[in-house]
């Protein structure tokens, strides 16, 4: 079985393959955001994944009303995407508008956390890094701007 994530905003969608908790983009022509036409964007997924009828497991995250994929895609039985995953992608890239998140096959068991549920940036535990040592001016600086936290 294959997971895809993908993030929906704004007539844009983004797409990622995800494995080993890695989220790998899936790039249209070197770009990661694709103008979002359904009948297109689903031919050129299905030709740049090389489907070929596999199970997958999709998870939808979009600030729209979501819909289920266009037919012709198998899903799995049951998702194995769990809260936790789709809090690191929402961290990842830095999500803070209020969202719709839906899981393709639906999410049976955490149904009222997660499938199609408003999740919010306030939602989400900030991580707490301690920074020892004494690391270089310039260091502290990236830290500071990536992790978006005080030093």
């Amino acid at each position: 079985m294959f997971k895809y994530i993908f993030y929906f905003r704004d007539n844009i969608i983004s797409a990622y393959y995800f494995r080993n908790s890695i989220f790998e983009s899936l790039k249209y022509k070197g770009d990661l955001n694709i103008y979002f036409e359904k009948e297109e964007f689903w031919k050129w997924w299905k030709e740049k994944v090389n489907y070929n009828g596999e199970n997958v497991d999709f998870c939808i995250v979009s600030d729209t009303k979501i819909e289920q994929p266009e037919n012709g895609i198998e899903y799995s039985n049951e998702t194995t995407w769990k809260k936790d995953e789709i809090s690191s992608f929402l961290k990842m890239n830095k999500i803070k508008e209020e969202i719709k998140i839906a899981t393709f096959p639906s999410m049976l068991e955490d149904k009222e956390v997660l499938e199609k549920t408003i999740f919010s940036v306030n939602h989400l535990e900030k991580e707490v890094i301690e920074i020892k040592g004494n690391e270089s001016p310039l260091a502290r600086h990236f830290l500071k701007k990536t992790l978006d936290i005080d030093i």
